[in-house]
């Protein structure tokens, strides 16, 4: 099993990286032989590329959010969120106030529960949250 063994958001990151190697995330996947790590690595940049992806929130394109649903969770977000191994989760990030009123707009009007909260300032100057039922 192919499995997720850090990960990390860094400070700037994406255009404001400081060094041409220094993303957005560090993520280190570890696993029984290198062709199966590899096929990990493969799903991984799939999902980036073509997967849940910021939005613009605004026409003034200067505020972003992510907001994604996974439908099973695996073990890393799993642990990462205190919730049980394949269970249904989703993953808000927005800007400070933007994320406060979500997930306060969340809690009171969708049958779900906080399970992991990460208040601002995080790495990437956002808040986030973690839902499940």
């Amino acid at each position: 099993m192919v499995e997720v063994v850090y990960g990390r958001s860094l400070y700037a990151g994406a255009a404001h990286g400081p060094s041409p190697t220094a993303g957005e995330v560090l993520i280190m996947l570890g696993g029984p032989n290198p062709a199966e790590v590899r096929a990990g690595l493969d799903a991984m940049v799939a999902h980036i590329e073509n997967g849940a992806a910021f939005q613009w929130a605004n026409d003034a394109e200067n505020t972003a959010f992510l907001a994604h649903v996974v439908s099973r969770t695996g073990s890393y977000l799993s642990s990462t969120a205190g919730i049980t191994l394949g269970d249904p989760m989703a993953y808000l990030v927005a800007p400070p106030l933007e994320a406060t009123y979500g997930i306060d707009a969340a809690l009171k009007s969708a049958d779900v529960q906080l399970a992991t909260y990460v208040p601002p300032p995080s790495e990437t100057n956002y808040s986030a949250a973690f839902f499940n039922r």
